[in-house]
């Protein structure tokens, strides 16, 4: 499950919002989705870890994924796209080249097939080998997000 609403972390208008192991870098415009989210304690960067072990009905392990989380509110969308930091937790070298993936959980499917999954960014393991940054794309919407190396 996600962390309570009360750990998670207000979205500036500009600048980051860290929640767990990712951080969003916002450079514009943020949008929620009022109708799923009616309270505005609701609108809150929340983030989980999803054990892959663990999900295999869930996530399809053929798709390479190594580190997937969970993230909220769902359909929270950002113009630009936003950058993305997420802690190396499996300790990739420095340098390592990584795609970045978002599940469609649209029906609309405005960003993405509903149930499948798009690669939306591409990323790199820091040179201190403690985080993994977008270098080019981002996040467009807030959905799952997934990473594997190239």
């Amino acid at each position: 499950p996600l962390p309570p609403y009360a750990e998670g972390a207000a979205f500036p208008q500009r600048g980051s919002v860290h929640n767990g192991d990712v951080t969003l870098l916002v450079a514009g415009d943020v949008t929620f989705d009022h109708l799923t989210y009616s309270d505005d304690a609701q609108l809150v960067f929340r983030t989980v870890a999803i054990p892959l072990d663990q999900s295999p009905l869930g996530i399809d392990p053929s798709l390479g994924f190594e580190v997937v989380y969970g993230a909220a509110p769902l359909g929270t969308t950002f113009c630009p796209a936003a950058r993305v930091s997420l802690k190396n937790t499996l300790n990739w070298a420095p340098g390592t080249e990584v795609e970045v993936w978002i599940q469609g959980l649209e029906a609309a499917e405005n960003w993405a097939p509903y149930g499948e999954w798009l690669k939306v960014a591409d990323a790199s393991v820091s040179k201190d080998g403690l985080s993994i940054d977008t270098t080019s794309g981002g996040i467009p919407i807030l959905s799952s997000i997934a990473l594997r190396r190239k």
